[in-house]
């Protein structure tokens, strides 16, 4: 399933803008393995918010290996919204819903979430602004970067981080 997906995010990137192309070669490691990478700290959560989702890194990849976890996948480009439609369709995926909106405008028709992750979307302490609304009352925030992040940049946030077996480190930021 995961290698239709890519074969997919291939085919609608030239048209769609999903990934750089330079990055079509490398998809697998880049994008796929970076993603499921944070598959083992999102044990225990019922719903996953992916901010920003546009090509459906990190998200899709984690509702694909999770069925179990409802995902809520979001972008507000239309065209990014019709691809990642086009995936759930094709792939049968009735635990991941696709929404197109815009975080923070529309933040009111999102209910809360277990975890929340976002990819190149906007700098770490925006997302985490963003977020802290729509986190279930223990919910975490997974943020990937090159580094360790510090809690200091998180108001009201505390920062746990591990390195990644992918690119960079993954931060998990949680109310303090």
């Amino acid at each position: 399933m995961l290698d239709c997906y890519l074969d997919m995010v291939r085919e609608w990137s030239p048209s769609t803008a999903l990934v750089s192309k330079n990055d079509l070669s490398i998809l697998r490691p880049r994008h796929l393995e970076d993603s499921l990478a944070l598959a083992p700290y999102l044990e225990g959560a019922e719903s996953l918010l992916d901010i920003g989702s546009g090509g459906g890194f990190p998200g899709l990849p984690l509702g694909i290996v999770r069925p179990d976890m409802k995902v809520t996948l979001t972008d507000r480009n239309v065209k990014k919204c019709a691809f990642l439609s086009h995936v759930v369709m094709t792939l049968k995926l009735p635990n991941i819903e696709v929404k197109r909106l815009s975080i923070p405008g529309d933040s009111a028709q999102l209910e809360k979430f277990d975890a929340i992750t976002a990819r190149a979307v906007a700098t770490p302490v925006k997302v985490w602004r963003w977020s802290k609304a729509l986190l279930a009352s223990k919910g975490k925030l997974y943020l990937q970067s090159a580094g360790a992040l510090d809690s200091k940049l998180f108001a009201g946030g505390e920062v746990s981080s591990w390195p990644s077996t992918g690119i960079g480190w993954i931060n998990c930021i949680e109310r303090a």
